[in-house]
């Protein structure tokens, strides 16, 4: 009897390291979503400054846009953030 509970209990702590463990990989995963926000602003603001490049006199009417873009992109950065920080303390 006292063989069984302690084989249930060994099952049962392999079962949370293993919770931990996915946990942490989920963690890791969000990152590729800031690394993915990281990325879209730097290729917002490229595409900017070559279309600036060709046409300066469209810069006005460009300001406008890529603010809202890179602060859309910015807000999916710390949305990823945010997701990880609810798994990691959950």
């Amino acid at each position: 009897m006292v063989q069984e509970v302690a084989q249930v209990a060994e099952v049962a702590q392999v079962a949370v390291d293993n919770f931990k463990a996915f946990k942490y990989i989920g963690v890791g995963l969000c990152s590729l979503g800031m690394a993915g926000a990281a990325l879209a602003i730097g290729n917002i603001f490229g595409s900017f400054f070559n279309s600036i490049a060709r046409n300066p006199s469209a810069a006005p009417k460009l300001e406008k846009y890529i603010y809202i873009a890179a602060g859309l992109a910015e807000a999916m950065g710390i949305f990823a953030v945010l997701l990880a920080f609810l798994i990691m303390f959950s």
